[in-house]
């Protein structure tokens, strides 16, 4: 009764916990069928394909960062409904008018692509510049929704999502469409869940057509032109720093080395990622307001939350990595075995990764996020040497190995700069 009674007031509808519990219902319910349905689809679908459905929509995901000049990060601190408005209509002009651009640019160099990558990538070509669109115009609709409060139509959103790729990968393993059919069923997914924005939206969308003349266009680019300045590129090399080994380990090697990279990044890698990010929010909203208060325990509570985090990463992912052959080969198929090597080169990275990632924000906390953009440059340069070096000198193990090794050495490096820098100013 006690902890219902104090709990209960931090989870009513509308408070901070109770929406903060909408959004990660969603998002644990869509890593969930991710997991689960991952076992069907890799007997549905071979490493090759995974690999080369990876590939597209790592390329897909990067452009989408730019196609909307992060206007839609500016919803959120939009000062009125019209401006929010305004900012939404701009979203989706432009990225009509990218996704237009780049189908035009696939028409043209779409062969020239797909003989760079090392393999036949054929109707996907054309799937690319439409996945950027809707992608981009999904992450506009869901800063829209975030501004009006629509914590739990985003929630229910992310679920859509997992739910109807899921249906929509595998049903489509039917007509045996390969990559193709991993591709049309995301993108049958993003279209349901911008469908979904759209009808859960309908009754505030009512003064959009308004709201979205060419004056008011050019006002809200004018007045938010900060983001396409100095937000765009930030997130730019981040995001391509995250993309890179799916992008570069088809290119260097072959579908499938980039299938089994994939499976790993899918099974471990995005849970690993949602665990630090959960970690992360807490954390940076507690080390903000020590800042704030210039606190003198900001080491100690920075060292507490590692030592934690490390305390779960270590036997979870050590664990996993011993028992990886057992895993891989009952729940995937022995024609992922390969994979096994894949996790155990990765296993000190996944463990560093989610070690300080948990306190990344720290330095955001600090003000520091010219080193953050500084960091994120340097890891996107080593990364990008350590694969091909290793492909120059090695094979795909090697790669992956010497990329392993530049994100255990860039993020220990963030962890230090990090320490020195609490209460130096």
């Amino acid at each position: 009764m006690r902890i219902r009674r104090t709990l209960t007031p931090h989870l009513r509808k509308g408070s901070f916990g109770h929406n903060v519990l909408s959004v990660a219902t969603g998002s644990a319910v869509a890593l969930g069928l991710g997991v689960l349905t991952a076992p069907v689809l890799t007997r549905l679908y071979n490493p090759d394909d995974f690999g080369t459905y990876a590939a597209c929509l790592s390329i897909a995901n990067v452009v989408a960062v730019a196609a909307s000049g992060r206007y839609e990060l500016a919803i959120v601190q939009a000062r009125s409904d019209k401006d929010a408005n305004s900012l939404l209509v701009l979203c989706v002009a432009l990225s009509v008018v990218a996704g237009v651009i780049l189908f035009v640019g696939s028409v043209i160099f779409g062969e020239p692509i797909s003989g760079w990558f090392n393999v036949d990538l054929d109707l996907l070509i054309w799937f690319i510049p439409i996945f950027i669109l809707v992608l981009s115009i999904s992450q506009a609709l869901d800063n829209w929704m975030n501004y009006h409060g629509r914590y739990g139509t985003l929630g229910v959103a992310k679920s859509v999502r997992a739910l109807s790729t899921a249906v929509g990968q595998i049903g489509l393993a039917i007509g045996q469409m390969g990559a193709a059919g991993l591709a049309v069923g995301r993108l049958v997914a993003e279209f349901v869940t911008i469908g979904w924005f759209g009808l859960k939206g309908r009754p505030l969308a009512e003064n959009l057509k308004n709201d979205g003349g060419r004056g008011e266009l050019r006002a809200a680019m004018r007045r938010h032109i900060r983001f396409p300045q100095f937000t765009l590129p930030s997130a730019l090399v981040n995001k391509t720093s995250y993309e890179l080994p799916s992008i570069l380990l088809i290119a260097l090697f072959n579908p499938a080395v980039a299938g089994y990279y994939a499976l790993v990044i899918r099974m471990i890698g995005n849970p690993v990622a949602v665990l630090s990010s959960s970690v992360g929010n807490v954390f940076y909203q507690r080390f903000s307001r020590m800042e704030q208060s210039k606190s003198s325990e900001m080491k100690g509570v920075f060292v507490k939350v590692t030592m934690a985090v490390a305390a779960l990463a270590i036997p979870l992912i050590v664990s996993l990595s011993v028992l990886s052959p057992w895993i891989v080969r009952w729940a995937f198929g022995s024609e992922w075995i390969e994979s096994v090597s894949y996790i155990r080169i990765l296993a000190p990275a996944l463990i560093v990764q989610m070690v300080v990632r948990s306190t990344s924000h720290g330095l955001y906390a600090l003000n520091k996020q010219d080193i953050v953009l500084l960091w994120t440059i340097v890891q996107l340069l080593l990364s990008a040497v350590s694969l091909y070096v290793g492909a120059m000198f090695g094979g795909p193990e090697i790669a992956i190995a010497l990329y392993a090794a530049s994100q255990v050495v860039t993020h220990l490096a963030y962890w230090v700069v990090t320490y020195v820098h609490i209460g130096k100013d």
